[in-house]
C-alpha cells in the first residue's frame, strides 16, 4: 500500500521525483545518529512532504545542500566568502537536476566553489540541518532549507569561483570575523558530531591532533 509520502514524491516530475526521494532517504539515516533529537528533523520532513519539488529552485523557500569540510587532523575547515550574504560561510548551494542525492550535490558545490577535486564524505547522513532567511540581495530566495553533510579533504590550496569572493581554510578555532550569524556555534557542534565519528569510524579516515 503506497503512503501518502509515496503519493506525493510519485506524482512529481521526473527530475526531482529521484532526487526527493534520496532526500527523504537520509533524512530516514538520519534518525539513526546520535545528534538527531538536537535537530529539526519533523520540520524539513514535512517541508518536503508538502511540496516535493522543493528539492529545487523555484518558490520562495526551498532545500538546498552544503559541505562542513575539514582536514583530516581536524584542525582546519575551509570557507567561503558569499558575495550575495557578504559573510563567511560553508560551501553549498542549489540542488541540481543532475545530483542524484543531496550529498552528491553539496559534492558538486564544494568542488564547483573551491577547485578542490578530492573529497570523503564523512558520514552518508546528514550532520546538521538549518533553516535561515536570508536578505534581500538573494532576490526571490526568501529562506533555505539547508541540509548539511560532513566531509573531509587535503589542506590543498584552493581557488576563488564565479559565487565567492574568498575562499581559505581557516582554524576551527580561529574562524574569521564576518561569518554568518550563528555559524562559529553551528560549526562547533558539526564537528563534535564528526569527532564523535571519529571515534567510531574506520580507523584513518581522521587523525585529530593531541
Amino acid at each position: 500500500m503506497r503512503t501518502p509520502w509515496n503519493t506525493a514524491i510519485d506524482s512529481v516530475p521526473v527530475t526531482s521525483a529521484s532526487l526527493s526521494r534520496a532526500l527523504a532517504e537520509s533524512f530516514t539515516a538520519l534518525r539513526s545518529r546520535p545528534w538527531a533529537s538536537e535537530l529539526p528533523l519533523d520540520c524539513f520532513e514535512k517541508f518536503l512532504s508538502q511540496d516535493p519539488t522543493r528539492v529545487h529552485r523555484g518558490g520562495p523557500e526551498h532545500f538546498t545542500a552544503s559541505a562542513m569540510i575539514f582536514t583530516p587532523d581536524l584542525s582546519h575547515t575551509l570557507l567561503c566568502f558569499h558575495g550575495k550574504g557578504e559573510m563567511w560561510v560553508q560551501l553549498g548551494g542549489h540542488m541540481e537536476d543532475g545530483d542524484d542525492s543531496p550529498a552528491a550535490g553539496a559534492l558538486r558545490e564544494a568542488r564547483e566553489e573551491s577547485g578542490l577535486r578530492e573529497f570523503t564524505l564523512v558520514d552518508t547522513a546528514p550532520i546538521d540541518l538549518h533553516h535561515h532567511g536570508l536578505a534581500a540581495t538573494f532576490g526571490n530566495c526568501h529562506a533555505h532549507w539547508d541540509v548539511v553533510f560532513a566531509m573531509s579533504a587535503p589542506c590543498a590550496p584552493p581557488r576563488v569561483s564565479e559565487e565567492s569572493e574568498d575562499v581559505r581554510w581557516f582554524p576551527v578555532d580561529a574562524l574569521p570575523p564576518g561569518c554568518a550569524p550563528g555559524f562559529p556555534a553551528q560549526l562547533a557542534r558539526a564537528l563534535a558530531r564528526v569527532r564523535t565519528l571519529a571515534q567510531a569510524g574506520p580507523a584513518g579516515r581522521f587523525q585529530e591532533r593531541r
